[in-house]
């Protein structure tokens, strides 16, 4: 009689336990998609926008990432490309023992 209790309360336990993962895992998704629809209509709002007049110069100024940035030319033509009527200038400042550990 006492193996039948604790094993209908271990069931009961475990339908419980069961049924709590589920309204968890049910919440936790929705909570991640409402996080994401957020953040992205968030990252569109608040877009910075670049404006470039006539011959301005633009500086690349950095570290190692930097350095790689301007050696593999994407960022470069990304951005002659983009502002191609006001025809900007670029200087590299950049500079690759240019860290906070100061490895260099």
């Amino acid at each position: 009689m006492i193996y039948k209790r604790h094993a209908n309360q271990a069931r009961l336990l475990k339908a419980t336990v069961a049924k709590l993962a589920l309204q968890l895992f049910h919440d936790v998704r929705l909570l991640f998609f409402i996080s994401l629809s957020i953040s992205s209509f968030l990252t569109f709002a608040a877009e910075p926008t670049i404006s470039l007049v006539k011959d301005d110069v633009v500086v690349f100024l950095g570290g190692t990432d930097m350095v790689r940035a301007q050696r593999s030319g994407h960022l470069e033509t990304l951005l002659t490309w983009h502002f191609r009527e006001e025809t900007p200038k670029f200087r590299d400042m950049s500079w690759e023992a240019d860290t906070v550990f100061a490895l260099g």
